[in-house]
């Protein structure tokens, strides 16, 4: 009987510390502590304003190259560049960047055409054509700004020149909205 006591006290010790070490190990795992997660920091300005805020673009910002017309004139034979300056300065992620460039009003001017330099075509629909890029970490890091350059070339053409003279050197007719959006990159394909 002696011996069938000890075994029973034996069984019931040992359910007894299995049962303690179970309570402290969920007491253990429901502890509470104070945590500070790291938060990325966004300040991204595009040609030196806050990208939060609106900025026009018109003809007079251009840089006029070619042709035999006045500098500072838009007309056949004659290209107008506009760079875009991204400083993501101050930022703690890489970026993606989407430039949109609606093109609709030069649908009926075959010979003019825009491109922006240093992106990729990723979409085109409806008269909007879409250009995107990323900016790792790294480069934002060690304080480099990316440039892009918007192009607008007039190619002097002579089987257009009654819609070339319909513009009549107007600016109201060049009007090229673009909008940027920027997202942190996450590696996905462009």
């Amino acid at each position: 009987m002696k011996k069938f006591s000890l075994i029973i006290f034996s069984f019931l010790l040992i359910f007894l510390i299995f049962q303690f070490v179970n309570n402290y190990g969920l007491l253990e795992s429901n502890a509470e502590a104070e945590v500070n997660p790291e938060i990325g920091k966004w300040n991204i300005t595009l040609n030196g304003v806050d990208v939060t805020v609106t900025n026009e673009i018109n003809a007079s910002n251009l840089i006029y190259t070619g042709g035999n017309v006045e500098n500072g004139y838009f007309a056949p034979g004659v290209t107008g560049t506009y760079d875009i300056v991204i400083d993501p300065k101050n930022t703690d992620v890489s970026i993606r960047y989407d430039i949109s460039a609606d093109l609709s009003s030069l649908s009926s001017h075959p010979n003019i055409s825009f491109s922006i330099s240093g992106a990729s075509v990723t979409n085109t629909e409806n008269g909007v054509t879409t250009y995107s890029g990323a900016i790792p970490l790294s480069s934002i890091k060690q304080g480099n700004k990316t440039t892009l350059q918007a192009k607008l070339v007039w190619t002097n053409d002579e089987q257009y020149n009654d819609l070339d003279s319909m513009l009549n050197g107007s600016e109201a007719w060049l009007n090229i909205v673009i909008t940027a959006k920027f997202t942190q990159y996450t590696g996905e394909n462009i």
